[in-house]
């Protein structure tokens, strides 16, 4: 069900009673269908969010049949990036493109599209206590989404669709410990560099922390960096 502007619009399909998930039968099968691309993601190495999300994508496209499946990423500024895509070999890719986020690549520029997908990807959310800078888990954090296309009509019946859904949860895991991994990183980064430049400045050593290694570069995030003395 969805809101438009004259009021509410329901969607019904037919189903087999067996196939919904909300049984044991159907919940069974559902997990079958995606059972091996499952076990292929946890299998994956850790720090490399990059093959957890061409493995995906892949898998996606294999479970439903769309000629494209992207992994789109959001971006702080409100933006995202495709970051992975499995596409059939005669069409342009994605990759690399960058969307607004009021413009989900819902309809790619390169794809007629007459069907589509898309696939919510959310990990937890974090935010610092006020005493200790200690994590606290927020809540649920919309990290990106599965957005795939076809160009003919197709209807993904629900048992596969619900598969989709386990996968896409399990990825969310995955990649919630790739995110935290990288934030303990970050930081273990960080609270070794900042004593080093500090000791240059108390050596009356300034230019240092633009010359030599590490340097300032080295916690801040940025593509350049000048001192004014």
């Amino acid at each position: 069900m969805h809101r438009i502007d004259v009021g509410l619009v329901t969607d019904l399909e037919p189903v087999n009673p067996v196939d919904v998930p909300v049984t044991a039968v159907g919940a069974l099968k559902s997990y079958k269908l995606a059972a091996k691309a499952i076990s292929w993601l946890q299998s994956l190495p850790s720090r490399n969010i990059s093959l957890l999300c061409d493995v995906l994508v892949r898998e996606v496209s294999d479970l439903t049949g769309y000629e494209r499946v992207m992994a789109y990423k959001f971006h702080e500024d409100e933006h995202g990036e495709v970051i992975a895509e499995c596409r059939k070999s005669d069409l342009e890719p994605d990759l690399g493109l960058h969307y607004p986020a009021t413009d989900i690549p819902q309809s790619s520029p390169w794809l007629p599209t007459s069907a589509s997908l898309v696939m919510s990807i959310t990990i937890c959310e974090h935010k610092d206590e006020a005493t200790g800078g200690d994590q606290q888990q927020k809540g649920q954090k919309l990290w990106g989404l599965v957005v795939c296309h076809h160009t003919s009509p197709m209807l993904v019946p629900f048992p596969l669709r619900y598969a989709c859904e386990f996968l896409i949860q399990v990825f969310g895991v995955q990649l919630n410990k790739e995110v935290e991994l990288a934030a303990q990183t970050k930081e273990m980064h960080i609270l070794q560099t900042q004593p080093l430049l500090c000791d240059m400045l108390l050596r009356d050593a300034s230019i240092g922390i633009f010359t030599q290694s590490p340097n300032d570069m080295d916690l801040v995030k940025s593509d350049g960096a000048a001192l004014y003395f």
